[in-house]
This record gives C-alpha cells, sequence and structure tokens, in this order.
C-alpha cells in the first residue's frame, strides 16, 4: 500500500505573555539556522506539517458508519479495505463526525513508517494488494498515467500500478509484468501485437520499415488470407508480412498486385498475358473461355497469341479463329477452329485477303484486356470518326480499305470483325423494326445496323460511317414507347427513360467536328456522360435537348464551367440548347410549361 509520509511538527502553546515572544525568538531563530544549513549545501530531512496536511486534503478518505470518529486514507490501511466503507473528502468526513485521520494513515506515519517524525520517502511501496507509487510530497497517482525514470506506468483508482491489458479512452494498451507501457511489438497469448509509439494498440493496415502489415480488429496480427474491403490479400504465415507478385499456394499460382490486392481476371506481367479465375484468383492454364471466345495459357499461365496450337490457331488477340484463313492466309479453320485440310474457296479469291486485313486491323485496335462490350465499341469508334459516309461502297471490305462507304458497309464490317473475335453478331435490316415497332432509329426506314450478343443479351449496333450511336438493349417495347412519346401518344412522363443520348457528327467547311448529342425528356437516362471532341475552336459541342408535346419555361446549370445554357433559348420553344466544356459534372435543371423539372446529371469527360 501506498505510504502518505511527511513530517508533522506539533508545538505546544504556552500560556502567558512571556511566552509568545519567545516563541517569535524562537521563530526567527529557526529560521537562521535553516538559511545557514542551506547556505552550506546542507539538506534538512524535515517536512512542514501544513505542506503534508495540504497533500493528504486532496485526497478521497473512507469511513465506516460505527462509533469511531476516525477517517482512513492509505491504500495499505487495514480498516481502509474493509467492505461497506463511504467515501468522500476531508471535509465530507468531518461533517460526519469523522474528524480524526486514523494512525496508520495520520500525514507523517502509516505502515511503512510509524515514526510521527520521520521524513518522506518518495519511490515504489508494495502491499498486500500490489505496487503504488509515492511522490515526493507525499501524494500518489490514482486514476492516471504517471511517467517515471522515463517510462510510463497506469494507476488504477485506488493507485495500484496496472499490468496486463488495459482500455484508456477508447484505446487499448499493453502494461508489462513490471507495469511499464509496452510498445512495438508484442507476442501476448500466442498473438502478435504492434503497440504504437504512443503506447495504443494498432489495428488495420500498417506500414512498418517499408513492409506491410495486418492488425484485425482485436489486435493480433492477421496471417494467411484475408479478405479486406472488397480484396483479398495474402499475409505470409509467422512475419505476417503482405505479399505482392506471383504466389505458390497450395500448388496453385496467385497474383498479388503492387497494394496486395489479389488480382482477378485477365493481368499483363512481364509483357506477357494471364488469366486469374474471377473469385479465386488461382492462375488458369489450358484452354479457357472467357467473354464468348477460347483462349490457351500454356503450363506457365501465359496466353498464346499468333501461333497454332495443336490444329487450332489464336490470333494476336489470344482468341482462337473460327471460320476464317489463319497464319498469312495459308490455312483456313472451320466453325470449331479446327484446321481443315486442303480446305479451297476458288469463289472468293480476295477473302484470304480481306482476312489478313482484319487481323492486322484487330491487332492495332483490340486488346485481350478489353470487354466484348469495349471490343464492340472499339469497331464503331473506328466506322463513325475514322470512316466517312460514302454510299457508293457497300461491303466490310472497301469500308476498310477506303475508310468510307454506307451503312451497310458499316454493319457487314461490325459483324466480320466480332466473327473473328469470337463474338457472335448479324446483319439487321433497321426497316423490320420500323414497320413492327414503329422505330426509325439510324434516320431512315432502310437503314441497317447490327445485332450483337454479349453475355447471352441481345444489344443493337450501329456502325454507320461518320455518325456515333453508343450501343443500347434490344427492347422493342421500350421502342414502343418511345415512338408513342414522339408522336404525342403518351406523356413523356411514361417514356422509358433509359437511353444513351445519341451523338451526330457535322462538317464546318473542310474541318469535322464533333457536332453533339441529341437527349429527348423522357426517353433519355437522368445521368449521362459525353466528350467534346471538336478539334474546331468556334465550334464545340453541343446538347441539342427537345420536350414532345411541351414547352421549355427556363434551363440552369450548376456548373457553367462545363455545360452553359446557350444565350439563344427562348421560353415557349420545344427545343433548347447547352454547350459542352470543360472535362467535370454539371446537373441541368429544366422547367417545362406544365411546371414539371427535369433533372440530368451530365458528366464531360
Amino acid at each position: 500500500m501506498k505510504e502518505k509520509a511527511g513530517r508533522r511538527i506539533a508545538s505546544k502553546r504556552e500560556e502567558g505573555k512571556g511566552m509568545e515572544g519567545v516563541e517569535a525568538r524562537g521563530r526567527v531563530l529557526t529560521r537562521l539556522v535553516m538559511a545557514v544549513l542551506l547556505a552550506l549545501g546542507l539538506g534538512v530531512a524535515t517536512a512542514s506539517a501544513s505542506t503534508a496536511e495540504q497533500a493528504w486534503a486532496d485526497e478521497t478518505v473512507y469511513w465506516s458508519s460505527g462509533q469511531t470518529n476516525t477517517y482512513h486514507s492509505l491504500p495499505d490501511c487495514a480498516v481502509r479495505n474493509e467492505k461497506n466503507l463511504r467515501s468522500g473528502t476531508i471535509a465530507q468526513a468531518k461533517a460526519a463526525g469523522k474528524y480524526n485521520p486514523c494512525g496508520n494513515c495520520k500525514p507523517g506515519t502509516g505502515s511503512s513508517s510509524s515514526s510521527p517524525s520521520a521524513a518522506i520517502v518518495a519511490g515504489w511501496k508494495q502491499s498486500s494488494a500490489g505496487w503504488w507509487y509515492q511522490r515526493p510530497n507525499g501524494s500518489f497517482p490514482k486514476s492516471t498515467w504517471e511517467k517515471i525514470g522515463g517510462t510510463w506506468y497506469l494507476f488504477d483508482g485506488s493507485g495500484y500500478m496496472r499490468t496486463g491489458w488495459a482500455k484508456v479512452g477508447g484505446s487499448w494498451y499493453y502494461l508489462d509484468s513490471s507495469g511499464a507501457m509496452a510498445t512495438g511489438w508484442r507476442s501476448i497469448g500466442g498473438a502478435w501485437y504492434y503497440l504504437n509509439a504512443g503506447g495504443d494498440m494498432a489495428t488495420g493496415w500498417k506500414s512498418l520499415d517499408g513492409t506491410w502489415y495486418y492488425l484485425n480488429a482485436g489486435g493480433d496480427m492477421a496471417e494467411g488470407w484475408k479478405s479486406v474491403g472488397s480484396a483479398w490479400y495474402y499475409l505470409q504465415p509467422g512475419s505476417g508480412a503482405m505479399a505482392t507478385g506471383w504466389k505458390n499456394l497450395g500448388g496453385a499460382w496467385y497474383y498479388l498486385n503492387a497494394g496486395g490486392d489479389m488480382a482477378e481476371g485477365w493481368k499483363s506481367v512481364g509483357g506477357a498475358w494471364y488469366y486469374l479465375q474471377p473469385g479465386s484468383g488461382a492462375m488458369a492454364t489450358g484452354w479457357k473461355q472467357v467473354g464468348g471466345a477460347w483462349y490457351y495459357l500454356n503450363s506457365g499461365g501465359a496466353m498464346a497469341a499468333n501461333r497454332w496450337v495443336g490444329n487450332y490457331w489464336v490470333g494476336p488477340s489470344g482468341a482462337m479463329a473460327t471460320s476464317a484463313w489463319v497464319d498469312g492466309g495459308k490455312y483456313f479453320v472451320g466453325s470449331d477452329g479446327v484446321w481443315i485440310p486442303n480446305y479451297q474457296q476458288p469463289s472468293q479469291p480476295q477473302q484470304s485477303a480481306y482476312d489478313k486485313a482484319l487481323d492486322q486491323w484487330i491487332a492495332g485496335h483490340i486488346t485481350s484486356s478489353m470487354t466484348n462490350a469495349e471490343k464492340v465499341k472499339a469497331i464503331q469508334m473506328f466506322t463513325s470518326y475514322e470512316c466517312t459516309y460514302d454510299p457508293r461502297y457497300t461491303t466490310g471490305r472497301s469500308l476498310l480499305e477506303k475508310k468510307a462507304g454506307d451503312c451497310v458497309a458499316g454493319a457487314n464490317f461490325l459483324v466480320d470483325v466480332c466473327k473473328k473475335l469470337g463474338i457472335k453478331a448479324e446483319v439487321r435490316f433497321a426497316g423490320r423494326d420500323a414497320e413492327d415497332y414503329h422505330i426509325n432509329y439510324g434516320a431512315a426506314a432502310n437503314h441497317y445496323n447490327a445485332f450483337v450478343w454479349i453475355d447471352g443479351v441481345q444489344y443493337v449496333a450501329d456502325a454507320n460511317p461518320g455518325t456515333y450511336t453508343p450501343m443500347f438493349l434490344w427492347e422493342p417495347d421500350a421502342w414502343k414507347a418511345a415512338y408513342d412519346v414522339s408522336n404525342g401518344l403518351i406523356p413523356i412522363e411514361q417514356g422509358p427513360k433509359n437511353q444513351e443520348p445519341s451523338a451526330y457528327t457535322n462538317n464546318v467547311g473542310a474541318t469535322s467536328y464533333h457536332g453533339g448529342y441529341n437527349v429527348a425528356l423522357g426517353l433519355t437516362k437522368s445521368a449521362f456522360t459525353v466528350t467534346n471532341g471538336g478539334t474546331h475552336p468556334s465550334y464545340p459541342a453541343v446538347l441539342s435537348l427537345i420536350a414532345y408535346g411541351h414547352t421549355f419555361k427556363s434551363m440552369t446549370s450548376s456548373n457553367t464551367a462545363v455545360i452553359t445554357p446557350s444565350k439563344y433559348n427562348a421560353a415557349g420553344n420545344d427545343h433548347f440548347s447547352a454547350t459542352v466544356g470543360q472535362k467535370g459534372k454539371a446537373t441541368l435543371s429544366i422547367t417545362l410549361d406544365d411546371g414539371s423539372v427535369w433533372t440530368y446529371t451530365v458528366t464531360v469527360a
């Protein structure tokens, strides 16, 4: 128990006037002697009674409800540790009639110093209940941290030193058996923990000397596979260090990115492509079907390209070729990809050259990391922005050779490339849709485009040269609704509201620029992305908006640097326009004549 040490010098007052003078002269003499001793560098082992009692006055004391008129304060006082004691300040104790400290608790006394004249000795004290620390003024720390000899210690509410785990202010700390606050790595109960420089237990990711570690919510160091957020990580068993690069585990190879997260899907490593199984991350080998196409991964996992694999040919993208001339046009593979010896196709002498040209185009525009949807979009971007409309050319070969053609040429080219990529596709006569579903997409009933199937879902892909229209779902019911909206048969509020804005291209003299996007209220989705791809500074891209069966009252933009309403807009028209500016995001708020408000979030990429 902690001692409260101090010296109390009690003096008796003598009665009579003569004694008062003696006492005054005695005090003066005492001060003179003290001054001489201090000047000589000699310490005085005395303690002021008032200083000691003041130090004790701030302590909590305890008293029983019995007949005794005493209170108790020292931790190692036997009576102090009895049950059912009341507590309070010394003033409260005296108010309760407990006006005397007990013999063991009186300032300057205690279990470790029973002499009333003993000086206070600061330092560590031990009782049967534990260790505590006495300060030079006789007080002792409790319910607090105390730095002693350069080391931090934690004391409980009774003043005893704590050991083991302790939660303070929402953080966990570990105190060694000596009571010293732990920092750095500590092995506790068979697990490793890391205590920060301030002693608080670390959790989550921690970088130490260039190596990352993960500490679980309980502070214990993670080992092996660990799911954090939406990714998997591998922490080396034993050391806990986060792994990166290739890792062989349980007979399977895995790749951990530079950030430690497990790679999935296609991954380029050291100039080669690998396929890591989505979900498990295990590296694939042998034949693998991905996105409708077949690929071959050798025993080391690297994807094969531009070579024979048995009787199969894999092209520059790694996809197995089907129904095509391969290897420089010298051999032909069937629909199942197998080489057909001595195959002859005399009626199509130019087919071999066209196949070569298609392979070259694919090598320059398509990569194996692209999804099938991205591959189709790459074809559309080529026909839209690298080719011009010319009704004289109607084949895919002429489009590729001359970079010009009509909608039939564009549709045929798109389907030819898709077939080489293993994507199901066919040319579609749009006039049939106009007849069946009252839909006239592509600007003319005699327009041609293509159907493509991606992950089993049917889409419409338009490849009309010189005009870009995003690929969209084959949704005849939605198209019928769009027709009804555009012809006033149903209100715009009942439109499908799921279409991308259609892009159009204009020409100014010899300069071609990205004209803009058509946005139809009730048909266009509420959030979409556009690009300001114009090459002529005087003609920025624009948004052309239309409200079927209604007129505009007003239009505002949350960010006019990104989207600016045209100064030529006039209330009462069914068409409004806005200029596409710098990259960013803006919200357009449009009010119609019926009071309805339409909001569009536009991102300029």
